[in-house]
């Protein structure tokens, strides 16, 4: 069997991260491993630990966007990231 994949979950809601551990909780195959409620926290996960993959929401404090997944690539380039947004901006839903 293959091990689960580890996520960190960044999201200034704490409403939304739990809805999201809900969800993960019920698969086998992914376990949360860390949260962050701004980007400053996030990054200082990314330091610390190891996961396989982001749920990033792009709208919480200390996140400019697609900048800023620039600087979690640097630091975590095998990370796989899925960007939450409220955003409905052309531009940003693209990238």
């Amino acid at each position: 069997m293959n091990r689960p994949l580890t996520a960190i979950l960044a999201d200034d809601h704490a409403i939304v991260r739990e809805g999201l551990k809900l969800l993960i909780s019920a698969m086998d195959n992914v376990s949360v491993v860390a949260e962050a409620a701004d980007g400053e926290a996030l990054l200082g996960q990314l330091r610390s630990t190891r996961a396989d993959l982001l749920i990033l929401d792009l709208g919480m404090p200390g996140v400019a966007g697609m900048q800023f997944i620039a600087t979690i690539r640097t630091l975590a380039p095998h990370l796989r990231i899925v960007v939450l947004t409220a955003n409905i901006e052309p531009r940003t839903v693209r990238a």
